[in-house]
């Protein structure tokens, strides 16, 4: 059996070789990545880390494309730092698979293996085998970083709002930090009618600033949140807490079915953020159970 290859299809046989490498030598942006050395030096306890153990050829599910545009948007967030651990078992690189015809230059046969760049040591000390990657472990500041956070997606499902729910302000397109902390005093006093008329009152004097009028910030965008918020309190006192999860299940189901036109669904998406935080001041990490 003779394999015959004319410079054409060389050519593209070397091109395709390219493109699989770039394609995973690459993080997403905003994204570091880590080996076994460079672990406690990012990892220290000093700042909230949440790390991806992946492999380099995976089929990449739902959150895994949540993770990528995770890393867009908060490339330039302060509070948390994202990182990618990669699975390598036997190092080599890409040079004998594919450089099946001998042309060589096309692989990376100086990589290490994930044993000798410390990958396999980490794995085990946070129990990860390679049968469960992709995992995703948030390291909290000022915690113990021998005990992270576990993501499973059958608690919740949206990756931005499990990292929010252990009180990392992510800063999510449509979210108002000032209407964030107004939100989790409303849910803490929602009982108490006085203070919840405070409450009330210190939104709208906050929603007045952004009036395009009158305000002394005027801006459409904060403005049509700040409203947007203000209706999910009254929502909640005529409806219940309930209302929060009911109303994010059937935007979901909205934007699932694909039919928006793309500034409906960025509306949509915003308002599934704000919804996020009174999510999560209803629900707060203590009241979730760990695995």
């Amino acid at each position: 059996f003779t394999v015959i290859m004319t410079s054409s299809s060389i050519s593209v046989f070397i091109i395709c070789v390219c493109i699989i490498v770039i394609i995973n030598a690459q993080s997403p942006p905003g994204i570091v990545e880590l080996d076994g050395f460079s672990f406690p030096k990012i990892v220290d306890g000093s700042h909230n880390v949440i790390i991806k153990f992946g492999e380099k050829y995976s089929y990449e599910d739902d959150t895994a494309q949540q993770w990528e545009s995770l890393g867009v948007e908060l490339m330039n967030k302060p509070n948390i730092i994202m990182a990618e651990i990669t699975y390598n078992a036997g190092g080599g690189g890409y040079e004998d698979e594919y450089d099946m015809y001998g042309y060589g230059g096309m692989g990376e046969d100086s990589a290490l293996s994930s044993e000798e760049l410390g990958i396999d040591d980490l794995m085990e000390r946070y129990k990860i085998t390679t049968d469960d990657l992709p995992q995703y472990r948030l390291f909290l500041a000022n915690k113990d970083i021998k005990q992270p956070k576990k993501f499973t997606d059958s608690q919740t499902p949206d990756l931005f709002r499990w990292i929010q729910s252990y009180g990392i302000y992510l800063g999510l397109k449509g979210c108002l930090p000032e209407f964030d902390k107004l939100t989790k005093e409303f849910i803490k006093y929602q009982n108490d009618e006085k203070k919840r008329d405070e409450i009330g009152e210190n939104g709208k004097k906050e929603l007045d600033k952004y009036d395009l009028k009158t305000g002394e910030s005027p801006d459409e965008n904060k403005y049509k949140s700040g409203k947007y918020y203000i209706k999910v309190m009254a929502k909640i006192i005529s409806n219940g807490k309930e209302w929060v999860n009911k109303e994010i299940d059937r935007l979901n189901n909205i934007l699932s079915g694909g039919n928006l036109i793309k500034e409906k669904e960025e509306w949509f998406q915003q308002r599934l953020n704000i919804l996020s935080v009174f999510d999560n001041a209803i629900n707060p990490p203590e009241n979730k159970d760990e695995l």
